[in-house]
């Protein structure tokens, strides 16, 4: 803590509450693993936790960072003054016998010399003797008296002025590089969370799952389309201090039940489209098209670097259902192409085709629905004939992709397309584009601000 604290100075500290720490003050607590070695360091930054605050300090001389989570009900010590060089004589052991023997020789004198005043002024001015000469000596005395017990003792006596957390289920890690990760993976409509940047951070790794589409139904003898993977993108851009990041997270699209009941959409930045179901005449049926997956997204609403959205995660698209007793289903399509294109500052890769279905189904085209984000998915596309299978439908993205089909013209239980992947996007400006892969489960999102 050098040079605000120097070693052999003492620390006094004040209980205080969580919502009584700020950045750049001075606290002291003590290391789980380590509970006699109390440390006290300056406060970085402070932020919401599960179930409290963490808060991440550092040594001023240190080049490492401590972060620790701190439960709602915690107090900690706040260091409020502190007494230099005296912790070299407390801890000095030939020292501290000789101080504190020349202390409490000069207590006696000085309570022997009090009572010799008061005796000779107890005559003439008996009231007021009486009330200050043993008041200054005998005072004098408890007090260097109690110095000399602390200056005997072990170090316990005045290490109570150190905090020591009293909730043994606190955390506390070391770490050579001063990051904070979050990761968001309960999906639904709008935003699903907003994470605001603690001081000290300027970049933000992430890596944001859109979630995979819904699996079509068989029917009879025939199999459904498999379900289409979503996008996995990484990408770091830059963040600064009060910077208000908020985060959308993308649902897997719903299978198909059974003949001909289809899956339904999907929530997130951007919608997976629902599928459709199979047609049913007299007793036979084809099965039902998988939902699409949705979106999952980052975008900065205040504070920002870089203002709007900043990342987008394209779902998966749903599966084809299968007509009855002769063809397939198509699979969704998965994830995002190698097909890039600069739209509205950023760059966006096109999702990728479903798979058309047996006898003619026609395949979900990835991310050529809505043109402007968020893109939802399109719903799957039915037919009125025989026993064909239900389309799958498209999967969210900064565009949607296009819904499977079933032919729409009479055949021969024919089983549908699945429909296609959204297209995923990020901006150019400040953001370095690291990876993009499939992601074969719900959406998610994860930061890493370092």
């Amino acid at each position: 803590m050098q040079p605000a604290l120097k070693i052999g100075d003492i620390t006094i500290s004040r209980t205080a509450d969580l919502n009584a720490i700020h950045r750049g003050d001075i606290i002291t607590f003590r290391d789980a693993a380590v509970p006699d070695a109390p440390v006290t360091h300056r406060v970085l930054t402070v932020n919401p936790a599960k179930h409290g605050l963490q808060v991440v300090t550092k040594g001023d001389a240190n080049n490492a960072w401590e972060t620790w989570e701190l439960h709602e009900n915690e107090r900690v010590q706040l260091v409020i003054a502190h007494i230099p060089i005296v912790g070299r004589v407390l801890t000095d052991t030939p020292l501290r016998w000789i101080l504190a023997a020349v202390l409490v020789v000069g207590a006696l004198l000085l309570a022997f010399a009090a009572v010799r005043r008061a005796r000779r002024e107890q005559v003439e001015r008996a009231a007021r003797a009486h009330r200050r000469a043993p008041g200054l000596g005998w005072l004098t005395t408890g007090w260097i008296t109690f110095l000399a017990v602390i200056l005997m003792g072990t170090g316990a006596t005045y290490g109570a002025w150190t905090a020591v957390n009293s909730n043994p289920t606190n955390t506390f890690t070391t770490q050579s590089t001063f990051s904070s990760t979050t990761t968001y993976n309960t999906c639904g409509s709008g935003v699903q969370g907003t994470l605001t940047v603690g001081a000290g951070f300027t970049s933000a790794a992430v890596t944001v799952n859109g979630g995979q589409g819904g699996i079509g139904s068989n029917a009879s003898t025939q199999p459904g389309g498999g379900r289409g993977a979503g996008t996995q993108m990484k990408v770091t851009f830059t963040v600064q201090t009060n910077e208000q990041l908020s985060i959308y997270v993308g649902c897997a699209g719903n299978d198909a039940s059974s003949p001909p009941t289809a899956g339904g959409s999907s929530n997130g930045y951007a919608t997976g489209g629902a599928g459709v179901n199979g047609n049913t005449l007299c007793c036979l049926t084809g099965g039902g098209g998988g939902g699409g997956g949705s979106a999952s997204a980052i975008s900065c609403t205040a504070t920002c670097v870089n203002a709007g959205l900043l990342v987008v995660a394209g779902g998966g698209g749903g599966g084809g259902g299968a007509g009855n007793a002769v063809s397939g289903g198509g699979a969704g399509g998965s994830g995002a192409s190698a097909t890039t294109s600069t739209q509205n500052s950023g760059t966006e890769y096109n999702g990728n085709n479903g798979s058309a279905g047996g006898a003619g189904g026609t395949a979900g085209a990835g991310g050529s629905g809505a043109s402007t984000p968020p893109g939802n998915g399109a719903n799957g596309v039915g037919s009125p004939y025989n026993y064909d299978g239900g389309g799958g439908g498209g999967g969210g993205g900064f565009k949607g992709g296009s819904g499977g089909q079933s032919p729409q013209s009479f055949n021969t239980d024919a089983g549908a397309g699945g429909g296609g992947a959204g297209s995923s996007w990020y901006l150019t400006a400040g953001t370095t584009f690291n990876s993009k892969s499939t992601n074969a489960a719900a959406g998610s999102v994860t930061i890493v601000l370092s």
